[in-house]
């Protein structure tokens, strides 16, 4: 495919923002947003973001032009992801997963029709609960449900950073995904870790989660076979796994940088089968161009590749969505 690849072979572009705080509409190259922390990337290329410093999911459409999802209510309150459900969504009815922190602490389900920009249902699945140990959504509590990914199998996986833990909440079987109750979300994952920043799933059931205090990409095969694969100096980091399972990559916020780790090996639950290395290498500031040089300033989970194998990523504190390409020939 067109993922980006290691030692410089890959180009950084500004997709939109302008590097300011804002919140305002319209062409990509002057619409603004506010420390954005999540992104997913849909089949025709749209982009969802969680718009965490105007309490918004914004979305950028394959023509450049940003717009605001409407009618989520009152209680968006700093969404920090979004994940599509593309099991189950269709080109008129989309399956939104979102998790908000601040005063919220939740994760919302919204059924949308993107050819028009309407909202059909804001739904809580997690978070209004009062027990971590719950059996079923509508009595989970959560505290700062950072990461999120949702799989094929009518799974939504949550990273809850507060009490580092790894949550599944699966849709019991003969419920509708548009319809269904926070009562018909089982939780059939909750897993204490060393830490729990972002977590994501590949199209075979196994989940990563990233750990900065244990400085590891912790993956949890569908079979419950774990395996840390040591990635040292991290700090507020986040990860994106592709769709086979064989490249993950890391967003981490103390070095700025965005690493590849890779599937080497033929044994995925050894460690020594996964190869960490960097995509890009300019660390802290503002500076589009090729990944030996390109500069960005983390402290997101937003990461996705769309369609092509290009790796979008949001960029916090310079207020921007950035796209990380394969140079041709790399």
């Amino acid at each position: 495919g067109n993922y980006p690849q290691p030692g410089g072979g890959c180009w950084v572009t500004t997709v939109a923002g302008t590097g300011v705080w804002g919140f305002s509409d319209g062409p990509a190259h002057v619409a603004r947003f506010h420390n954005p922390e999540g992104l997913c990337v849909a089949a025709d290329g749209s982009v969802l973001i969680a718009d965490a410093g105007n309490d918004a999911l914004r979305e950028l459409l394959p023509s450049g032009v940003v717009r605001t999802v409407p009618d989520l209510g009152s209680n968006l309150d700093a969404p920090y992801d979004v994940a599509l459900d593309f099991a189950n969504s269709t080109p008129t009815s989309q399956i939104v997963y979102l998790t908000c922190g601040g005063t919220a602490d939740r994760v919302y389900r919204i059924v949308r029709d993107p050819t028009d920009n309407t909202t059909t249902s804001v739904t809580t699945i997690a978070g209004a609960g009062a027990d971590p140990d719950a059996t079923t959504g509508d009595n989970l509590d959560l505290s700062t449900p950072n990461g999120l990914d949702a799989d094929l199998s009518n799974g939504v996986w949550v990273a809850d950073t507060g009490r580092d833990r790894l949550y599944c909440l699966r849709l019991e079987p003969g419920a509708d995904p548009r319809t269904a109750t926070a009562a018909q979300y089982q939780v059939v994952v909750n897993v204490t870790l060393t830490d729990a920043d972002d977590c994501t799933v590949d199209d075979f059931g196994n989940a990563f989660v990233i750990e900065d205090t244990g400085d590891a990409l912790h993956r949890r095969a569908a079979d419950g076979t774990v395996t840390d694969i040591a990635i040292a100096g991290m700090s507020n980091p986040a990860c994106l796994v592709n769709r086979a399972g064989t490249v993950c990559y890391v967003k981490d916020g103390s070095s700025d940088r965005v690493r590849q780790v890779r599937l080497t090996g033929a044994d995925p639950t050894n460690a020594a089968s996964w190869t960490v290395e960097d995509i890009t290498k300019g660390g802290s500031g503002y500076l589009d161009g090729s990944g030996a040089g390109a500069r960005f300033q983390f402290n997101d989970q937003g990461m996705d590749l769309d369609p092509s194998g290009s790796l979008w990523v949001v960029d916090n504190n310079n207020h921007c969505i950035r796209r990380i390409d394969r140079l041709a020939g790399a």
